[in-house]
């Protein structure tokens, strides 16, 4: 009963001031419609684009997806797409201002939305009055992203290979050291290839001459004092020249990686210049400018005929 009563009210006002809820309604319209117009607001175009990661190196538990927001969100990329399009005075921002940092990346974020989506990609969406500077603005961060980790990557690279570089100077050094020696056992004690020349000389001891035996014997003694040194430097070269080998090898895949050229994005969608405006969205604008307008006026329609109720009976 209550209910059907209030429903009756309802349409008694609506039928009493239906006048004024038409001009409200007409206003309201007009004025939104108005409001929403490049002459009060701006429009904006929206570039987008969507890339998945590629050929990063992991770094503890992250994900490449990760790394890659870790990457666009860095301020070598923010910087140098400021500086590229010159964003301080297409914002309007002072650059003697003393909080011109902090202004020019709230302008930035305001305008550049770089996400993670459900699928492991990054969405980039880049909002410009203009929409070819959108479009190179969103194609300009891709690029930096591909710099900037090539750039990374490159110095991780270098750093291995100077310590492999380093590391093959040492082991040719010694290389050469242990050869060093074993050339001097080699002239003063007559050693060359140990095993074979002490089994043909206790061979030999037997059925040699006198003159034959005393320098038999002096090689036999040689090999006494300077056998066993001998035999550990000639492993220990053979061990050095394999380890050595395997040093230049790893120093030849580091070069490959200091100087190798790899893209680190797969563009799933290409950045592309908007032909549609994006924001403000005018439809939208006038329907909740119109609704709030008409509903405001509703309640103060009622307000006022209760206070004339009031009024009345006082």
């Amino acid at each position: 009963m209550n209910k059907t009563k209030r429903q009756d009210q309802l349409l008694t006002l609506l039928f009493k001031y239906w006048k004024v809820l038409v001009l409200i309604f007409v206003i309201s319209s007009g004025a939104s419609v108005l409001f929403s117009s490049p002459w009060f607001i701006t429009p904006l175009y929206k570039s987008t684009s969507t890339v998945y990661p590629s050929n990063l190196i992991p770094y503890s538990t992250e994900t490449e997806t990760e790394q890659m927001l870790q990457f666009f969100e860095s301020n070598a990329i923010r910087d140098s797409i400021i500086e590229q399009f010159n964003l301080a005075d297409h914002y309007g921002i002072d650059k003697n201002n003393p909080f011109f940092k902090y202004r020019i990346y709230e302008e930035l974020d305001d305008h550049v939305s770089i996400r993670r989506t459900e699928f492991e990609s990054v969405q980039i969406d880049v909002l410009d009055k203009d929409p070819m500077l959108a479009y190179e603005i969103n194609k300009a961060i891709i690029e930096e992203y591909n710099k900037k980790v090539q750039h990374t990557q490159r110095q991780k690279a270098k750093e291995v290979l100077s310590i492999k570089e380093d590391l093959m100077d040492a082991t040719k050094n010694r290389i050469d050291s242990i050869f060093e020696q074993l050339q001097i056992l080699s002239k003063e004690y007559n050693l060359i290839e140990l095993e074979v020349q002490i089994k043909e000389a206790y061979r030999g001891f037997f059925s040699a001459t006198s003159t034959n035996k005393q320098y038999i014997t002096k090689l036999i003694s040689n090999f006494e004092e300077k056998g066993e040194e001998f035999k550990l430097l000639s492993i220990e070269l053979e061990n050095t020249a394999e380890s050595y080998a395997e040093t230049v090898l790893e120093y030849e895949e580091a070069k490959i990686d200091v100087y190798k050229k790899l893209t680190y994005s797969n563009e799933i969608i290409s950045p592309y210049p908007p032909d549609k405006k994006a924001y403000p969205v005018r439809w939208l604008i006038v329907v909740v400018t119109v609704f709030s307008s008409m509903l405001i006026t509703l309640i103060g329609i009622a307000a006022f005929e209760q206070y004339r109720k009031w009024k009345q009976n006082a």
